[in-house]
């Protein structure tokens, strides 16, 4: 794996109560990864979860932006591999 980039779009959806739900896409040359959580709430966990996944891992991390604004289309590097 030389590099694995993620994609956060949240989505608003119309229902009687409108609501906005968030897709995330994980995508390198192997594959395309993508998950819907319904609120933010599950999608930090998520996050906190692959933050956690990449300190145990033998690679150049990029990681998450702190600035990570979700209520926004965001696309960034998650890491790449070390040289």
């Amino acid at each position: 794996m030389e590099k694995i980039e993620m994609e956060i779009n949240p989505i608003k959806v119309n229902t009687e109560r409108s609501i906005v739900v968030y897709e995330v896409t994980i995508e390198s040359r192997g594959g395309i990864w993508t998950e819907t959580w319904g609120t933010k709430d599950l999608l930090e966990a998520f996050l906190q979860g692959v933050k956690a996944a990449l300190s145990f891992t033998e690679v150049k991390t990029v990681g998450i932006p702190p600035s990570l604004n979700l209520d926004k289309r965001q696309r960034f590097t998650l890491f790449e591999k070390i040289e």
